[in-house]
């Protein structure tokens, strides 16, 4: 077991100082590249922000492209909770979907998924990828700063190892001995101190014995400054089955397990530097079938893992124009300094503080003004305009979605085709992002929470008072097939002579639900029942093109929905078209209980004018 520090070691330090070859020519380092990222996000140079000039500190001018960039990317991608629907595929376990999806939508918000939906869409276009760490309360953004991860995988399922490294307070360490950690005590007071929240690890451990150990990744400093802060290291990878059973005959096979430990690099060593023991402590361990990540990436090329953003989109053309904006504000500096010369050194050497106005000079040679404007401003200008233009081009960020107004020179056709293309290309992001979101909900959250829903409980409907009315009828009709079924199954059903009595028995249960449940208000309180939930085929899918927040395209589908029902009446009746119908409904964010609702209302106002005589009924003709 001791293997497991100085398994973690290596791969730390592989992450950390070694780089991949992506193709002969271009070399990539995720560490640096994500320290790289954060500062010209937050416009920092890499080496420092001063610079000296004929003895002069003088900071140097940082002309930042990515940040309002970057806000733009955000405000297109963003997405919510009332974003997520459920697609049903059986039209008969419609109704159970229809509130699978009320269930998901109010335990997302209970659970503050919105917030990490939000953090998603910020953080997408500066790194370029995002990862989703599973959890009992649903999910968190991981934090790359401190993910270290086989950078040449393709997925993080594939990759050798996933490294994250965290940095608990006692407080929290003692939390997780509630969730299986063992031996929390005994790291709280080994291996409690300061430590690094940043990129650069280069502060030197100690040891349990005194000695120093392990520049790189090393990042315990001083425990007397500060809140004590214990650094945790979970590690998701391939290990020997043997650190699990003890057994050397299983040291050659190999399961996906889960280890967290700390003390990474506390060990003992001789006189010779060699390791001859591990101070750390192994704090909980695991086999477990998959990891829990799922990783979603703004732009991917092959060879990497990490995807690319609008930061790292823009590395040179940030550094180009901070290199014409720095000549720009020195030759302003200099253009601002009046400068004279002449050949007699008899003269006054400052003009501003050795001479009086309106002194008569006599002197033996012309003074004359030395000139110092700038003359490469325009060109200078130009230049900059020029990278900004083509930084527009690069990340799409054109004056129709940064709500600037267009060139009063702009058609207006010209402009609606650029709005188009422009919002095409976040349309498939976001439409990107929706397949993740929909995965990680799928895959990971609905199997905890399906424990949950699955229980009889009672969940409360809400809703405009036209959704009300419908989840009435929905509920009083649903309730009303569970109640007849059971007078099916009775011996009181044996005694009913006609079909018109069954009729009338189902009417009075969809009667008596009617009654019951609009004593309720503007709120419905459904009782779920046991396995409400179970064997649904539906599908998790999201509104990725704001359908359900452009008003237009909500007109634009109703339209073609009753084009399509007036060109064929038997749509909503014949049982091959009523399922497509479905599927096209449901696709659209509808459900088929919907236009059922709206079919038994069409009916009823027939048939209340029939009885008031508005309207007469075809009658059938006899042919005979």
């Amino acid at each position: 077991m001791i293997d497991i520090f100085k398994q973690i070691r290596e791969e730390r330090q592989d992450f950390l100082q070694n780089e991949i070859e992506v193709v002969p020519g271009y070399n990539f380092s995720q560490y640096n590249t994500i320290k790289k990222i954060h500062l010209y996000f937050n416009s920092h140079y890499e080496k420092g922000d001063y610079e000296e000039v004929n003895g002069v500190l003088r900071k140097k001018v940082f002309h930042n492209l990515s940040t309002w960039r970057c806000e733009v990317a955000t405000k297109m991608i963003d997405m919510d909770v009332k974003d997520f629907i459920l697609v049903s595929n059986n039209p008969e376990t419609d109704w159970n979907v229809y509130i699978l999806e009320k269930e998901l939508k109010a335990w997302l918000k209970k659970n503050e998924m919105g917030q990490v939906l939000n953090e998603v869409s910020r953080l997408l276009p500066v790194y370029g990828t995002v990862v989703l760490e599973k959890t009992k309360k649903g999910a968190k953004v991981v934090d790359l700063r401190h993910f270290y991860v086989d950078q040449a995988t393709d997925k993080l399922k594939n990759a050798r190892y996933i490294l994250d490294r965290k940095l608990l307070s006692h407080q929290d360490m003692r939390k997780m001995a509630k969730h299986g950690w063992e031996n929390v005590q005994d790291a709280i007071d080994a291996f409690s101190g300061v430590y690094s929240q940043g990129y650069d690890l280069s502060s030197i451990g100690t040891t349990s014995n005194g000695s120093n150990l392990y520049d790189v990744g090393a990042s315990q400093v001083a425990k007397s400054q500060g809140a004590p802060l214990v650094e945790v290291f979970t590690r998701y990878g391939e290990v020997p089955l043997s650190w699990f059973t003890d057994k050397q005959s299983d040291e050659n096979e190999y399961v996906l397990a889960k280890m967290v430990v700390a003390g990474v690099d506390s060990a003992v060593q001789n006189d010779k530097g060699v390791i001859i023991a591990e101070d750390g402590i192994v704090l909980y361990k695991e086999q477990i079938d998959e990891v829990p990540f799922e990783e979603v990436h703004y732009n991917k090329t092959e060879g990497r893992w990490m995807g690319i953003g609008i930061v790292e989109t823009l590395f040179e053309n940030q550094r180009r124009i901070n290199e014409v904006k720095n000549q720009e504000a020195r030759a302003n500096e200099l253009g601002s300094i009046q400068l004279f010369q002449s050949r007699d050194d008899t003269i006054a050497s400052n003009i501003t503080t050795d001479l009086q106005n309106g002194e008569i000079l006599k002197v033996k040679s012309e003074i004359t003004p030395i000139p110092t404007e700038a003359r490469q401003l325009v060109g200078l200008q130009n230049t900059a305009l020029s990278i900004e233009q083509h930084s527009d081009n690069l990340t799409f960020s054109r004056d129709v979605v940064s709500g600037e107004n267009p060139p009063a020179s702009a058609t207006l056709g010209a402009v609606q085709i650029q709005t188009q293309q422009t919002t095409a290309v976040f349309d498939y992001k976001k439409e990107n992002i929706g397949l993740f979101l929909g995965l990680f909900i799928k895959k990971l959250v609905f199997p905890q929470i399906e424990k949950e829903l699955n229980r009889a409980h009672v969940f409360r409907l809400g809703g405009s008072m036209q959704e009300i009315v419908k989840l009435r009828k929905n509920y009083a009709r649903n309730y009303a097939n569970a109640k007849f079924v059971e007078y099916v199954l009775s011996p009181e059903f044996a005694k009913v002579e006609t079909p018109a009595m069954s009729e009338e028995v189902y009417k009075g249960f969809e009667e008596t639900a009617l009654m019951n449940i609009s004593t309720m208000g503007d709120k419905i309180w459904v009782d779920v029942q046991d396995k409400f939930f179970k064997d649904l085929d539906y599908e998790v899918d999201i509104v990725s093109t704001g359908e359900n927040k452009n008003i237009y395209a909500q007109i634009n589908n109703g339209n073609a929905l009753l084009q399509a029902i007036a060109a064929d009446p038997t749509i909503t009746t014949d049982p091959v078209k009523k399922k497509i119908l479905f599927k096209v409904m449901s696709s659209m964010g509808w459900h088929m209980s919907e236009l059922e609702d709206m079919e038994s209302e069409a009916m009823e106002q027939v048939e209340q004018q029939v009885e008031q005589g508005q309207i007469e009924l075809a009658q059938p003709q006899n042919n005979e």
